[in-house]
């Protein structure tokens, strides 16, 4: 089993719509995806709660012990995905250690960026241990593929971030997500 955590030490980046997104589009793939929380505000749970459907499982894992619990469903699953929380915590560093893949979202704002360099220096400790994992940056909630900001945001994390590879994918900020999560 394949485990992608969607983390970012900042709250409000779009972790767990992009969390339940990517399950969706992995399901339609023909995956066995089991969806993972591990943030206290459980809002993946919730999204799961008001699904039509049971066809992503989702449960609630917010412990250190996240890492060590996730390898025994791998006969179950093709795919997990971890949402974290929007801040540090052992929680949010041991979701990170039972990744293959942590994928940062980050908003195109100047604070966003910023932000961004503890959840990266969090990854670059972790590496130590873990050599071989892989962490990306992804642009979230882009207004306009035109905007300045977006702009700014590509060059700030290739200053802020020169280590890690920023997507070129862009997930834009639409409406129809925030109402496709109140419908599961």
């Amino acid at each position: 089993m394949k485990v992608i955590t969607v983390g970012c030490m900042k709250g409000g980046v779009g972790k767990s719509t992009l969390s339940t997104n990517l399950a969706v589009v992995a399901q339609k793939a023909g995956l066995r995806v089991l969806l993972v929380d591990a943030d206290p505000q459980k809002s993946v749970l919730a999204w799961s709660v008001g699904r039509d459907t049971n066809d992503i499982p989702a449960i609630a894992l917010a412990t250190v012990k996240i890492a060590s619990a996730l390898p025994s469903m791998a006969d179950s699953y093709d795919l997990a995905i971890v949402d974290c929380g929007g801040r540090d915590s052992q929680v949010f560093r041991a979701a990170m250690a039972a990744a293959d893949l942590i994928l940062v979202p980050v908003q195109p704002s100047y604070f966003d960026v910023v932000a961004t360099t503890e959840t990266l220096d969090a990854i670059n400790e972790l590496k130590i241990f873990k050599p071989g994992i892989e962490a990306v940056i992804v642009i979230n909630q882009v207004i306009s593929e035109r905007s300045s900001m977006l702009k700014d945001a590509f060059e700030g994390l290739a200053e802020v971030a020169p280590d890690f590879k920023v997507l070129d994918s862009k997930i834009s900020r639409k409406e129809i997500y925030k109402k496709t999560s109140a419908e599961g």
